[in-house]
């Protein structure tokens, strides 16, 4: 008889990374932002946000996107 420790089966396999993928801290979303200089001169905003709940999502994004927008005017004068 051998020494080697028995191999795990598949289905043990399967059930070790479900039982860690159920332990692990659930991750927050994840929320972006990018801020990009046109040729005009003006910055173009793309704020995206990621979450369960698209109502507050929708929320915080349009809260984000306002400030960013009254904070970075169009350069020329022009309304957008």
């Amino acid at each position: 008889m051998t020494d080697e420790p028995r191999r795990k089966s598949s289905a043990e396999l399967v059930t070790e990374v479900a039982v860690a993928a159920l332990q692990r801290a659930p991750q927050p979303p994840e929320h972006t932002v990018s801020l990009t200089l046109n040729a005009k001169g003006d910055v173009q905003i793309e704020v995206t946000g990621r979450g369960h709940d698209l109502d507050a999502i929708s929320l915080q994004v349009e809260v984000k996107f306002d400030h960013l927008r009254a904070k970075y005017r169009p350069a020329n004068g022009g309304t957008e």
